[in-house]
């Protein structure tokens, strides 16, 4: 059986395969398309004019967990060797 992928230039596929005539069909209705897309910055500046002046940004509680694991890579940093490379392997491992 012939894949989708394994027909690609294949001119007979797209009349056998409905996936790949819908897919061929929708291409030509938004290349033919004659529709400009809309413009956000005009909403998006009178939203800003709506807002407020001042940005209230909210820094979530720390939690225990956080806390203990923040904890415990500062004390693993200050008794390793060699803290750079300790660092960088734990940062290799996010």
């Amino acid at each position: 059986m012939i894949t989708c992928i394994d027909a690609v230039g294949d001119e007979e596929h797209p009349a056998v395969c409905t996936t790949c005539r819908r897919t061929s069909e929708t291409l030509v209705v938004v290349r033919q398309s004659t529709l400009a897309a809309p413009d956000l910055w005009p909403r998006f500046r009178a939203r800003l004019v709506d807002c407020d002046d001042a940005v209230r940004l909210r820094v979530p509680p720390l939690g225990w967990q956080a806390a203990v694991a923040i904890s415990a890579v500062a004390v693993i940093t200050v008794l390793a060797p060699e803290p750079y490379r300790l660092l960088a392997v734990m940062a290799g491992m996010l």
